[in-house]
């Protein structure tokens, strides 16, 4: 049984006076999917998400969520935005900002006091907004666009300005919440291990326009260069390498096939030793990408 469509793009282009911000771009997600959306400064992130959360109307193509409308007032309660710059009343309390945002929705307040627990957000309930943190505003703003437990949930830079604990906890809260409840998430991201732990798919943009999309082990195994390092006394050369360096006999090879290049310099030399192979990290392969498409 195939899974229901949450999100489709159909042919969705963004104009900016003379600047396309997304070019006649295509997309599916589905139930139960959790999607990575990556792209540099400018690649058309924040664009593709402020439409698909109904804040901005594309300028040609149609956008739907859970098979109608994104304007469609049914569906709304089921869908929620976390947005990159979040901007609260300064003179109200955390507590009353959760309070207005749960008259919304059947709130569910075991699970809510689980999120305050988690984020560390109980002690801070009677604190004006104005006296927040960066990081602190961040938590807040996931709470109440989790609060209503949506069937879709859409978060730019959901770990925005959060310390390193802080991230983790997060990654773990969103991995349970939409593993658990089999519900579909769309976020764009600039730390890369957050993708790694939480997105089953990866969509990369550039410059408004899908360059690839996939599984990150698939994305890995078509554009990756695999590392290779070893020691040697010799001169190593080898034309299965795509480049090489040699630091005090240390050397190091990026490759498309790591078998065949030990292959080669083990028969032609001998005394290669500490042979390390490693798989490419998003980043590099991100960078590849970008400046290569």
């Amino acid at each position: 049984m195939n899974a229901a469509t949450i999100l489709k793009f159909t042919d969705v282009t963004k104009r900016y006076s003379k600047t396309v911000a997304v070019n006649n771009l295509s997309l599916e997600i589905k139930q139960g999917e959790k999607v990575a959306l990556l792209g540099s400064n400018g690649a058309g992130k924040t664009s593709f998400l402020s439409m698909a959360a109904g804040l901005r109307k594309p300028s040609s193509g149609s956008i739907q969520i859970l098979g109608s409308s994104v304007y469609n007032p049914q569906t709304k309660p089921l869908v929620t935005y976390l947005p990159q710059v979040l901007d609260f009343p300064s003179n109200i309390t955390v507590n009353e900002i959760i309070d207005l945002v749960s008259t919304h929705y059947q709130t569910d307040y075991n699970f809510l006091n689980d999120l305050l627990e988690q984020l560390e957000l109980k002690k801070l309930l009677k604190r004006k907004t104005s006296a927040l943190s960066g990081g602190e505003k961040r938590k807040l703003g996931l709470v109440c666009t989790l609060l209503g437990r949506p069937q879709f949930a859409m978060l730019d830079e959901p770990t925005a300005n959060i310390d390193v604990e802080g991230c983790v906890k997060i990654e773990e809260i969103l991995k349970n919440y939409f593993n658990q409840n089999k519900t579909s998430l769309l976020f764009s991201s600039h730390q890369m291990q957050e993708v790694e732990n939480l997105a089953d798919k990866i969509v990369i943009l550039k410059a408004g326009e899908i360059i690839t999309q996939g599984p990150t082990s698939q994305i890995k195994k078509e554009f990756g260069l695999k590392k290779v390092s070893c020691y040697s006394t010799q001169n190593i050369k080898t034309t299965f390498a795509v480049s090489q360096t040699n630091n005090d006999n240390q050397y190091e090879f990026l490759c498309h096939n790591s078998d065949s290049l030990l292959k080669d310099i083990i028969n032609k030399y001998d005394d290669v030793s500490d042979i390390d192979i490693k798989e490419p990290s998003l980043d590099e392969i991100l960078i590849k990408l970008w400046s290569d498409k």
